[in-house]
């Protein structure tokens, strides 16, 4: 069983329904996450980058993804949490990422 490691290449050379994907199962479970950790200020960040991206869809909507990445990269506790969300076979979203990938 292959498995989608979630790198910022990953991301760039993904389609655009495969990134909002991702950008969904992110939005759907990394605020808990943060909120248990009090990762305040990159909640904020998030939070911000969100409402950004629903004002401008297409150009935010990268340099969401692109920001939400640099964020998360720079703490490798919550970076492992994030892998381990989309690599989590148990997680049924992650089968419809994987066929979008594909395509």
């Amino acid at each position: 069983m292959s498995q989608n490691i979630f790198t910022l290449h990953h991301l760039e050379r993904a389609s655009f329904a495969h990134r909002f994907n991702v950008c969904l199962l992110l939005e759907s479970q990394i605020f808990s996450f943060l909120v248990e950790q009090h990762y305040l200020s990159i909640q904020c960040d998030l939070h911000s980058l969100k409402y950004n991206h629903l004002q401008s869809m297409s150009h935010s909507f990268n340099n969401c993804i692109r920001d939400v990445y640099e964020l998360i990269s720079q703490d490798k506790i919550l970076l492992n949490c994030i892998q381990l969300i989309c690599l989590d076979p148990q997680n049924p979203q992650n089968n419809d990422i994987s066929k979008n990938d594909e395509n």
